[in-house]
């Protein structure tokens, strides 16, 4: 009886664990994809309308942010830039006003709007996120005017965009990956981020890799909060809350703020047990700043009752008081405690 009982309960696990990578590996279908997708309508006055893709990428308190490609919110061709932006939902006809975010990056065709969070439909499923792979098939949403929130179905054709261009990669195309295409979300099979699309040549298609858009944002501050990356889940314990994770984003959110505060004060209220040595490197380290743009990119949480383990890339600019920036791409290890139901920071690697 014994026997039994422990080989029932090993298929029992075994059943659990099945399910749990099948959950994390289970494809994200058009529909679900399609709630993620908005319409961006950009009205230059005198103008036609022009219209663009949207992807919702994470949110704060106030804002959600969606990323799209910048050429349709920046001047056009005659020099004219948008007097407004509306978004629309997959599903619904109400259009809600969107602001362009301050920042953007015209070289890569990378732009952020913005909605307030309230404005959002409920339960919007994440997304995992990862790396475009030569001959993979693709799925890109658009809103071409064969219609809106259409599927345009493709392969990656280089992971490269050129020798000189790593951060785009290539897809094949025909006639039908046309306009409003443009800052699409480029999925593969299994619903996974590859990246955006930005243009169409004359054969072949142009995305901008996730990695890149990631990093890009983190170092704009934009929160990325509904996307994952492929192989989170699978390492979170089943005793784990979202809500524990959520904390854990929002700590490292606030440590990145005190580097770009150089608040010191503060940073040892995230981090009350760090050693002497290192209180007095990094007072130091503030005090030659001119300023500091420290983002964790990448972020990879493992949770266990109350300890944490978060692994990820520390993106940095520096600019000290005097000389020039520097810049580092550095891997980063956070250990964790919860204490007294709070997040703290018991080491940094």
């Amino acid at each position: 009886m014994k026997n039994r009982l422990i080989s029932l309960l090993g298929l029992i696990l075994l059943f659990a664990v099945f399910f749990c990578r099948l959950a994390v590996s289970q494809t994200i279908g058009l529909e679900a994809q399609r709630t993620l997708v908005a319409k961006l309508r950009i009205h230059r006055n005198g103008q036609s309308d022009e219209t663009a893709a949207a992807l919702l990428v994470g949110k704060d308190e106030r804002n959600a942010y969606f990323i799209t490609a910048y050429h349709a919110l920046g001047p056009n061709s005659q020099g004219v830039t948008p007097s407004s932006v509306q978004l629309q939902f997959f599903a619904s006809p109400e259009t809600i006003p969107a602001k362009a975010f301050e920042n953007f990056d015209e070289a890569n065709d990378l732009g952020v709007v913005s909605i307030a969070v309230s404005s959002l439909p409920s339960k919007l499923p994440r997304i995992a996120k990862t790396n475009a792979v030569a001959e993979t098939p693709t799925r890109i949403i658009g809103h071409p005017s064969a219609g809106n929130w259409s599927a345009w179905s493709g392969t990656v054709q280089n992971e490269n965009a050129g020798t000189n261009d790593p951060r785009h990669f290539t897809t094949n195309r025909d006639d039908s990956l046309a306009g409003g295409y443009s800052g699409g979300p480029v999925f593969d099979s299994h619903g996974h981020f590859l990246g955006m699309h930005t243009s169409t040549e004359s054969t072949y298609g142009i995305a901008m890799k996730s990695g890149d858009i990631f990093a890009q944002l983190a170092a704009w501050h934009v929160p990325t909060n509904n996307f994952t990356s492929v192989t989170d889940p699978v390492n979170v314990p089943t005793d784990t809350s979202e809500q524990d994770r959520e904390a854990i984003n929002r700590l490292l959110d606030t440590y990145s703020d005190f580097y770009h505060r150089k608040d010191a004060a503060d940073l040892w209220s995230l981090w009350p047990e760090a050693p002497p040595q290192t209180k007095q490197a990094i007072e130091n380290y503030f005090h030659n700043a001119r300023s500091i743009n420290r983002q964790i990119a990448d972020r990879n949480i493992n949770l266990k009752k109350s300890h944490a383990t978060v692994t990820g890339r520390c993106l940095e600019e520096f600019i000290p008081t005097s000389g020039s920036s520097q810049r580092f791409n550095d891997s980063i290890v956070f250990e964790m405690e919860k204490r007294n139901n709070a997040w703290i920071i018991v080491s940094v690697k």
